[in-house]
């Protein structure tokens, strides 16, 4: 680092001129800054714009199927007893369930030992599982086997059952469950050679596998394997908890409108947040204040692009063809308002039909905009276009102000040597003067 006193014999600040002459020269890089600035700003606001526009597509995506969109409300007046849950093929109405059994799985014990370590307790052979329908199991056991070793073997097998040991007040039990409920899933023991495990003794299946039974509305029998039943009421799961023979369970199903409703508004939110944000970009403020994008085609083009998608006729074979129908109207700066009102008298009138505006298969609001924001944001979309464009921009400026920077460092150092001369030059004349005024006054 070179160290100067500029102007000591001219009594010239030529520091202060080399500073002001560099600061001059450095316009060029303060220029390319500028731009690197606005071209940084440039890719915030576009990766701002796809995370919005990626949270909208979440929204339209819970709305593209009848089934989930849809849903219908369902209440138990026993949860303790069964609950219920629907899809959108369900009917509204009430049933009422009596459940008179569970399903339950099948629990088997062995004989009671004294020892889970101690070999040669329960003879030797082979112990073959069987579950149901599936290919049989064999466990060999011999003079090495204890009953923890065994547990281990019966859970690495595959069969469709668990094994633990309970340490009962008559000794060590090995206890086999299986995994699934039902009579179909009973589980078999075949004991070969002199094994005495106790396992195959009928006695000791303290629980056997049963399937579930309850009756609807007093006359419907239903018998199902699994505690969850998909299959008895359309459109409708049930889960069942414990018996309560004898007594009632009423299940409701009814429409539910104000779920619709919130789906709705938050595929709004997600819209206006999307709209707010490209607005605050392209528009100039009410105190002369220009967006940072107001002039750019792409976020302008993705605004227009959602406003067609939104204005699109839905040929549903219906009276609820647009979003206009179910109540939903743009307001001031292009924001999307809901009028419930409206929603609620088309829901009512047609549940099916008003929510295929957003459902309708291909064509419905939420396909579309999916589609459309795939076209945006997806990694050959406008808006990674744009970014990467502005990407490259950034680099070519950075290398532009490396060069800049190198430019006017030399010339700072081309006039600080000038300057230099100069001063020596002076000092050197100076010095010549001194010495001819003593020789002729000498």
């Amino acid at each position: 680092m070179s160290i100067s006193f500029g102007g000591l014999v001219s009594g010239i600040d030529t520091q202060s001129i080399v500073s002001q002459l560099v600061s001059i020269e450095r316009n060029s890089v303060r220029n390319l800054e500028l731009k690197r600035a606005q071209a940084e700003q440039a890719q915030s606001a576009f990766n701002t714009l796809s995370s919005r526009l990626e949270k909208l597509r979440t929204a339209v995506k819970s709305m593209q199927d009848i089934d989930s969109f849809g849903k219908l409300s369902v209440g138990s007046s026993d949860e303790s007893v069964l609950t219920a849950s629907s899809s959108g093929t369900a009917t509204p109405g009430t049933f009422s369930i009596e459940v008179q059994s569970v399903a339950k799985a099948q629990k088997t014990m062995s004989d009671a030992f004294a020892d889970t370590t101690q070999t040669g307790l329960f003879g030797e052979g082979t112990l073959t599982l069987g579950v149901g329908a599936d290919d049989t199991v064999d466990i060999t056991v011999d003079a090495t086997t204890t009953l923890s070793s065994l547990k281990d073997s019966i859970n690495q097998s595959g069969a469709d059952v668990f094994a633990s040991i309970v340490n009962t007040t008559e000794g060590y039990r090995l206890v086999v469950a299986g995994k699934s409920t039902g009579t179909s899933r009973a589980v078999s023991f075949t004991e070969g050679g002199t094994l005495g495990l106790g396992l195959n003794t009928p006695a000791n299946t303290f629980q056997t596998a049963s399937d579930a039974s309850l009756v609807i509305d007093g006359a419907l029998n239903i018998s199902s394997s699994s505690n969850t039943i998909s299959d008895a009421i359309e459109g409708v799961t049930l889960d069942l908890k414990k018996a309560n023979v004898g007594e009632q369970v009423d299940i409701t199903i009814d429409r539910d409108t104000e779920a619709q409703a919130e789906s709705i508004q938050e595929f709004l939110d997600s819209y206006n947040d999307v709209i707010t944000f490209i607005n605050s970009q392209t528009r100039t403020t009410t105190v002369g204040q220009r967006g940072p994008l107001i002039n750019n085609p792409t976020m302008v083009g993705v605004k227009r692009q959602l406003q067609r998608t939104l204005q699109s006729t839905i040929g549903t074979g219906t009276d609820y063809t647009s979003a206009v129908n179910i109540g939903i109207s743009t307001g001031s700066s292009g924001r999307l308002e809901l009028d419930k009102e409206t929603l609620n008298e088309a829901l009512a009138a047609d549940f099916e039909g008003a929510l295929s505006v957003f459902t309708f298969d291909d064509i419905g609001l939420a396909d579309l905009f999916e589609s459309s924001i795939e076209t945006m944001i997806d990694v050959d979309g406008l808006i990674p276009k744009q970014t990467s464009n502005l990407s490259t921009r950034v680099k070519d400026l950075n290398n532009q102000i490396d060069r800049q920077n190198t430019r006017v460092d030399r010339y700072e150092e081309r006039l600080k040597a000038r300057f230099l001369a100069m001063e020596q030059a002076i000092s050197s004349l100076n010095n010549q003067s001194a010495s001819l005024q003593s020789a002729l006054l000498g």
